[in-house]
């Protein structure tokens, strides 16, 4: 699609909605072919803004404040469109294109995941977008560019900075020209936006394209490894997608970025499981140091304190996507974990059922054991099904399961969710989607890679 081609089909639409003529479903299909035509185009040209946004789920919404955003919705980072404000507010082809150049740049800084508990929400956007502004040739309408902010400051900034330090520019300054001292020390966390004329305006009288609401997202701890794992998952993969001729055709701060980005791993899940164990209480033990509660008299009776030794089962997804030496490097990271722990440790078999009469203890002396059993499909219910059945609780027991995470949508888990789901799939890959526990991915883990002979 060109501009010509953009302009007229946009006109008709636009004239449909101004006459009432067209439906909300009509017009979210129409949007959906402008911006999908529009990342066949990045693909074409700016490769990897279109290999980043073609891993972006897209969601549209007639309710968000302006015509798109990056944001998280339930653990998932998404492209969230208002497809009747992206047909009225977005008048050239080109400027679609920009816009979502801008989405990706915001993904690659990861500033969603940066920001996302920032109480400042209001000097967020200005920072990150005065950041990001100054890799396109022109800035979205109704964001931030360095020359306003500039203005607006009454000083000299330096470019191509990261956002945080943009951001604390911004908190440590004094709007130019007030007069008025208390509005002198005001911050720029207002509703205040910025006009092409680079004069500070009122914010209903511009059209607003990006919009960060999906970043304020106060989501529970248990959330923050799926979102960094989902996160640079996806810039991983469009990174090693991307051609090395263009790749050398991006600005040197932008190819750094994602060269950092690839070299990092992903989560050190093995760190996950050894804050783990030992957590839960099973238990307890005699200490003289605690005076014994119920004859507070007797100091020579002993206390209780809690005895911090918990029992670990690892359930091994047996479906044939799984290779014996996935399961064999995985249980051998597993078993260095647990030998300097006091843990009883079981591998267990799974596939539609748990092959409860085939597992195994792993402790010091016993080597990793692999075979495969059953073979067919997978059930993650199976799992939370043995579990209730042999009346294991959050309190004494922790799992960890090694799967690619193909599965179900949706497990009853029984009220069990000291869960840790170790995935050889990136974690955006997951099949559940009531998430319990907490999910983790080697799939970035250069070890692991390494063993199972993935360049």
């Amino acid at each position: 699609m060109n501009e010509t081609q953009f302009h007229d089909l946009h006109d008709d639409i636009r004239t449909l909605i101004d006459q009432h003529k067209i439906s909300v479903v009509e017009i979210q299909k129409k949007a959906e072919q402008f911006v999908s035509g529009a990342i066949i185009e990045l693909l074409q040209t700016d490769r990897l803004f279109g290999e980043v946004l073609i891993q972006i789920p897209r969601h549209y919404n007639t309710k968000l404040n302006g015509a798109m955003g990056v944001g998280w919705i339930d653990g998932q980072l998404e492209l969230v469109i208002n497809p009747v404000q992206l047909i009225i507010d977005i008048n050239y082809w080109h400027e679609l294109l920009v816009l979502l150049k801008h989405e990706v740049l915001h993904v690659v800084w990861q500033h969603p995941l940066r920001y996302q508990n920032n109480q400042r929400q209001n000097n967020v956007t200005l920072a990150t977008d005065v950041a990001v502004n100054q890799y396109l040739d022109e800035a979205p309408h109704g964001t931030g560019t360095l020359t306003q902010l500039e203005q607006l400051l009454g000083k000299k900034l330096p470019e191509k900075e990261d956002s945080a330090t943009y951001l604390q520019i911004i908190q440590t300054s004094k709007i130019s020209g007030k007069k008025n001292k208390q509005n002198e020390n005001k911050l720029l966390d207002t509703e205040q936006k910025f006009d092409s004329k680079n004069q500070s305006i009122n914010q209903s009288s511009v059209k607003k394209l990006d919009v960060h609401d999906g970043w304020n997202d106060q989501s529970q701890e248990d959330l923050m490894t799926q979102k960094t794992s989902q996160l640079k998952t996806i810039l991983t993969q469009a990174w090693r997608a991307t051609p090395d001729r263009d790749r050398g055709l991006l600005p040197g701060k932008l190819k750094q970025q994602l060269e950092q980005v690839d070299q990092i791993h992903l989560f050190n899940w093995k760190q996950l499981i050894k804050q783990k164990i030992g957590n839960l209480p099973q238990g307890k033990r005699s200490a003289y140091s605690r005076f014994n509660r119920r004859q507070p008299v007797r100091m020579d009776l002993p206390g209780k304190i809690t005895n911090l030794v918990t029992r670990i089962n690892i359930f091994v997804d047996n479906s044939g996507s799984m290779s014996d030496k996935e399961i064999s490097f995985l249980l051998s990271q597993i078993q260095e974990i647990v030998k300097v722990t006091e843990t009883q440790t079981t591998v267990f078999s799974f596939d539609a059922v748990v092959h409860e009469h085939e597992s195994y203890k792993l402790d010091n002396q016993s080597a990793v054991q692999f075979k495969r059993i059953g073979g067919g499909g997978t059930s993650f219910q199976s799992i939370f099904t043995y579990l209730k059945a042999n009346h294991y609780t959050n309190n004494d027991t922790l799992v960890i399961v090694l799967t690619d995470g193909w599965g179900e949508k949706l497990i009853n888990n029984y009220h069990f969710n000291n869960v840790v789901w170790v995935l050889t799939t990136p974690v955006n890959e997951f099949s559940v989607k009531n998430r319990i526990g907490k999910i983790t991915t080697v799939a970035g883990d250069a070890d692991y890679k390494k063993v199972v002979g993935i360049k």
